[in-house]
């Protein structure tokens, strides 16, 4: 009987084992009047241009999203004037580093509200100790040994 449900123990005791955690990652989501984008990173984006073709969506008259300390500038080719971009303050350093909903003005553009929902998390699952291995296969393992000793009905083994 233990033959038989010995492949099926085997695979469980794998998947537990090997088991890749989840990849963890920042949804960073933009909408206003001016467009809107969903950008999303391994890691708190720190500040900088977007990369290349990391928009998840986008819609507006915008080419690139580039991250300030306490803003978003959106640019396109017409945008040669920092007065022509849509640039929404946050009003404090560090927004992007952290979950939340922000809303943010652009005094160029009074009517264009915007809003910036942080989601997600950054950090990956834990990956448990060699030792929390050892002791998840000993308890398989006495398990095991407990189901065959019931078996053989207390025989010593030969």
């Amino acid at each position: 009987m233990l033959k038989n449900r010995l492949p099926g123990l085997i695979a469980l005791c794998a998947c537990l084992l090997f088991a890749a955690p989840a990849p963890a990652a920042v949804t960073y989501t933009f909408t206003s009047e001016q467009g809107d984008f969903t950008f999303i990173s391994p890691t708190f984006f720190d500040g900088g241009n977007v990369p290349d073709g990391s928009l998840e969506s986008h819609s507006g008259n915008f080419d690139a999203v580039f991250f300030g300390s306490s803003y978003l500038l959106l640019l396109n080719a017409a945008c040669k004037f920092a007065e022509n971009c849509f640039q929404p303050s946050f009003g404090e350093d560090g927004i992007f580093l952290r979950t939340g909903t922000d809303f943010g003005v652009d005094p160029n553009f009074p009517d264009a509200d915007a809003k910036l929902v942080i989601s997600g998390s950054p950090t990956a699952v834990p990956v448990p100790e060699l030792s929390s291995w050892a002791m998840l296969g000993l308890g398989f393992a006495g398990l095991a040994f407990t189901r065959r000793r019931k078996i053989n009905g207390g025989r010593a083994f030969a």
